[in-house]
């Protein structure tokens, strides 16, 4: 099973509609807003655990020690209250200052506002972190084996046919050069023109 395939596993239709019924937002909107963003997370987690071993070892750190998939216990709470379980955190860690970035662009890109898209990926941000750690917890990886997997993912990703989707995954391999904004501009440039296409 791939990773992907993995985390999507946990956010099945039923959780789908009770962030729906949370958010005010339509259960079909959500759930192009969750096939869409939780990819990006995943590729956001492969790019951090690429840029040297100290934001490697964080990151294995943070799966085995502080996600054990226990999150998946208390669902309801989670969506009544994603700050308790440190979603916008999660995405702090995940994205950088590509946060708002990411979340304003993905969110033109299945038509809700910025603050919308933000209160879904705040509850699907540790839904992500809990499959990694639970899975970690029952197969006993090791680093190597966890990083191995979103190595795997950064590859597979690289090759999606999605358009819109390459456009908001190529955010996550953005220099980091404070222009974020310019960064935006241009993406959404393209986006528009894709969506023209």
């Amino acid at each position: 099973m791939s990773l992907q395939s993995l985390v999507q596993g946990y956010v099945v239709s039923a959780l789908v509609g009770k962030i729906a019924t949370a958010t005010g937002l339509p259960q079909s909107t959500v759930g192009s807003l969750a096939s869409k963003a939780l990819p990006l997370m995943l590729g956001g987690l492969a790019t951090n655990a690429k840029k040297d071993d100290a934001s490697a070892d964080s990151l294995y750190t943070a799966i085995r020690d502080d996600h054990d998939g226990s999150i998946f216990d208390n669902l309801e709470g989670l969506i009544a209250n994603p700050q308790a379980a440190k979603g916008d955190k999660i995405l702090g860690h995940i994205f950088g200052q590509q946060t708002s970035a990411i979340e304003t662009m993905l969110g033109k890109s299945v038509g809700v506002d910025t603050a919308q898209t933000k209160g879904v990926m705040e509850i699907l941000a540790p839904l992500v972190m809990g499959a990694l750690g639970k899975q970690q917890t029952d197969k006993q990886q090791s680093k190597a084996e966890v990083l191995q997997e979103l190595s795997d993912f950064s590859k597979e990703s690289a090759t999606m046919q999605d358009p819109e989707q390459n456009i908001l995954m190529s955010l996550l391999d953005r220099d980091n050069d404070g222009s974020v904004l310019d960064d935006v501009m241009e993406l959404g440039m393209e986006f528009l023109k894709n969506r023209k296409a």
